[in-house]
Formats: C-alpha cells, sequence, structure tokens
C-alpha cells in the first residue's frame, strides 16, 4: 500500500510541473572568450540583475562594451522589463578577480 501511495504521489506531482515557463525575453552577451554567469535577480521593478565573470578581452551588452583588466574580471548588468541593457559594469584589476 505504501508503494502504491508514493507511485501516485510521484505521478501526481509530475504533471503538477508539466507546464512550460513563459519566456518574458532573451539576450545574448558575450565575447570571444569564457564569460559565465554566476546569478540573476529581479527587483520589485521587473529589471533583472545579471552578475558574473569574463576572461574574454571584451564583453558586451547591447551597446556597452566592457574591456577585461586582467585575467579575470567580474561584471554586474542591469535589464529592465523588457529585456534592454539599463547599464553593465566591470571590477577588476591586472590579475584574477573572480
Amino acid at each position: 500500500m505504501k508503494t502504491k501511495l508514493i507511485i501516485a504521489l510521484i505521478a501526481i506531482c509530475s504533471f503538477a510541473n508539466a507546464q512550460s515557463p513563459a519566456w518574458t525575453w532573451a539576450k545574448f552577451a558575450g565575447g570571444t572568450g569564457d564569460e559565465i554567469g554566476k546569478s540573476v535577480a529581479t527587483d520589485n521593478h521587473g529589471n533583472t540583475y545579471v552578475t558574473g565573470y569574463f576572461t574574454s578581452s571584451t564583453i558586451t551588452f547591447g551597446s556597452t562594451v566592457l574591456t577585461c583588466s586582467g585575467n579575470k574580471d567580474v561584471f554586474v548588468a542591469k535589464y529592465d522589463v523588457v529585456g534592454n541593457v539599463l547599464w553593465a559594469k566591470k571590477a577588476g584589476g591586472p590579475f584574477d578577480s573572480s
């Protein structure tokens, strides 16, 4: 009986999450080397913040181009509710900054 109950619960739960999420927007950002996204968050206005690091000589977010100062630099980019880049910033020095 216990096994049948567990199987029934698994079957019910699998259908509860069967819907695909609705995409609001998707954008490309990158360079010619490694670009690693580490975190994504939203604020109460619907803006999206993306953080990570890059080893490319440059990384592009919309029309904003960031230049790497060393082996790895970190970045933070802010997008509005429809996916437009509001700003992108980087931090780093001549060495590994991740």
